[in-house]
């Protein structure tokens, strides 16, 4: 079984890497409008946070890369409020910032097409897929209808 604490150490590596603090990462139990999330990043309290009924279901690297992704969103979250002297262009952290204020959340509908369209959740997506094939656990699924957003991302994060 994964453990917090081995997250966290790779949720450590990752935050160093994108020169911000780690998030708490911690196991719960979700609430059942959100039963079938894996994972979140819980902004006010600076963690990331794994259902718990879920983690047991998935194979490792799936768990990691939501891992990935969700220290993604503490990355774009320091970017807008937190950074002096943020990285990313300032178009980028203003989109960033009107989509954090109107975040739109996944649904249980399949009519997810908007939440997984908005630019935070298209760079996360694009993080995750180059951090997963640098590790080598495999490549991450993209929902076709984003594939091209997120090609279009991945070659930006890594002309950087």
């Amino acid at each position: 079984m994964i453990t917090e604490r081995f997250l966290y150490q790779i949720e450590e590596m990752f935050a160093i890497s994108q020169n911000r603090q780690p998030c708490d990462v911690a196991f719960a139990e979700f609430p059942a409008s959100h039963k079938d999330i894996i994972s979140m990043f819980e902004r006010d309290s600076y963690s990331i946070l794994f259902n718990m009924e879920k983690v047991d279901e998935l194979d490792e690297s799936e768990v990691v890369g939501s891992l990935i992704h969700e220290g993604r969103h503490a990355y774009q979250w320091v970017q807008v409020y937190e950074s002096k002297n943020p990285v990313e262009p300032q178009e980028t952290l203003e989109i960033w910032k009107e989509e954090f204020q109107n975040y739109l959340q996944p649904t249980d509908n399949n009519s997810n097409l908007k939440y997984v369209s908005q630019t935070l959740e298209i760079d996360a997506v694009a993080y995750t897929a180059i951090q997963l094939e640098k590790l080598e656990l495999g490549r991450l699924i993209i929902p076709e209808e984003i594939k091209t957003q997120v090609q279009k991302r991945i070659l930006e994060i890594k002309a950087k």
